[in-house]
């Protein structure tokens, strides 16, 4: 009888490692895309869906527009964050730093839109406004 529970055991030494083995590769993947993506990732800035900025990930800075009335952008180590707004919820500042294509802050009352995108093409320049 003592052989049954044996082989009853729910949780192998072998499952343990495919498992390990699993999160690993996991944790793998996430790391390495974060890594490139970012080292392409722009952040664009909308205003009523209108493009207004695009700014480099990869030089720290504060920004701010006139399109986008009293919102400070700050670029920081590869993220960047809405810092100040007037709006009164404030929910786009308390969202915190971005930095993954596909990422976006977005600000309803001041119609205004952080999104990070892929940079395909390195040209050297901090800002684009348009």
């Amino acid at each position: 009888m003592s052989n049954d529970n044996n082989e009853r055991k729910l949780v192998r030494a072998k499952d343990i490692a495919v498992i390990i083995l699993i999160l690993a590769a996991a944790a793998a993947a996430y790391f390495l895309t974060g890594v490139f993506s970012n080292g392409e990732a722009c952040a664009v800035i909308t205003h009523g869906g209108d493009s207004v900025a695009e700014i480099s990930l990869r030089q720290d800075g504060t920004y701010s527009f006139p399109e986008t009335g009293d919102m400070v952008f700050t670029v920081l180590n590869g993220k960047i964050s809405v810092t100040e707004s007037g709006c009164h919820d404030k929910i786009c500042v308390r969202t915190g730093s971005i930095s993954r294509v596909g990422e976006a802050i977005i600000c309803v009352p001041n119609r205004t839109a952080v999104t990070i995108e892929s940079n395909s093409e390195e040209s050297g320049v901090d800002v684009v406004l348009r």
